[in-house]
Formats: C-alpha cells, structure tokens, sequence
C-alpha cells in the first residue's frame, strides 16, 4: 500500500471503493450527491487540471482502498474530505493519507483549510484534531428525525 495522486484513469477504481463502503463509512462520508464513474471521473479531472488536489491509498494492484482531497486549493476557504475502506480504518492509514494531503496542499501554497464532521463521529474528530484543526462553529441538520451537529 502507498499513497498517491489519483487522476482521471482511476474512475473506475474509485468507484469500487465508493461501491464498497460500508454503510457506516457512507454515513459519515458523502462528499458527492450521486456516485458514478462520470461525477468520478470529472472530479478527478479537476484535480489533473490542479483545481483540486486528491490522493487515494492504492494497492500494489490498482486498487484503492482511501480517497482523500481538498477541493477547491486555489480558492480562499479549500474544503478537505478524506473517505477510508472500513478495512484500513485503525490501521493508520487515514492519518497518512490526510498528512500527505495537508503537506501537498501547504506545498501548493493553501493558507487555510477547512473541513464539516459530523460530532458524532468519534473516530475522525480527534484525528482531526490531532491534525491541527479547530472547532470554528457548529452547525445543525436533521436526518431520519434525528439531530446531528456538525463540528
């Protein structure tokens, strides 16, 4: 397993990984609305463009089993996502993916980065954390008649 640049060829890879996540993963990771190798495919050609700037934990097969990225780099408030396989989670692999993406976007020159967890998420806030980000505000949103704040 390594960390690298994803492009547009790794669509279809990317879509397994999303195809394969757990309902818990999909729960708490949901950057795109409808999940298909085109909303895939342009995504990652905006990170080709430099638009955005995305890696994926890949396997010496092909295979990716982590996507993580900061959407927007060139804008005033970047957005950072990372996504992991329920498989790799607690083996330190989400925190190497998020540190070669804070270092490539702190290389690409992004002042600030900004990222929406759920508080309810209690594995990827103190990870957050750890990481050096900071709780700015809060926010609410109701899904299935429950109340989930967002950090």
């Amino acid at each position: 397993m390594h960390v690298r640049t994803l492009t547009a060829a790794d669509a279809p890879a990317l879509l397994r990984l999303y195809q394969e996540f757990s309902d818990e993963v999909n729960w708490y990771f949901r950057p795109f609305g409808a999940v298909t190798v085109e909303v895939l495919r342009e995504h990652l050609e905006r990170g080709d463009a430099g638009e955005h700037l995305i890696l994926g934990v890949a396997g010496q097969d092909g295979s990716l089993w982590g996507h993580g990225f900061v959407l927007g780099i060139r804008d005033e408030r970047p957005v950072f996502g990372i996504g992991l396989h329920q498989d790799m989670i607690g083996k330190g692999w989400g925190r190497r993916l998020m540190q070669a993406v804070l270092d490539a976007a702190d290389a690409r020159g992004a002042a600030l980065v900004t990222l929406t967890v759920l508080k309810e998420n209690h594995r990827a806030v103190p990870l957050y954390e750890s990481m050096g980000f900071e709780p700015v505000s809060y926010n609410h949103l109701r899904a299935h008649e429950t109340v989930l704040d967002l950090v």
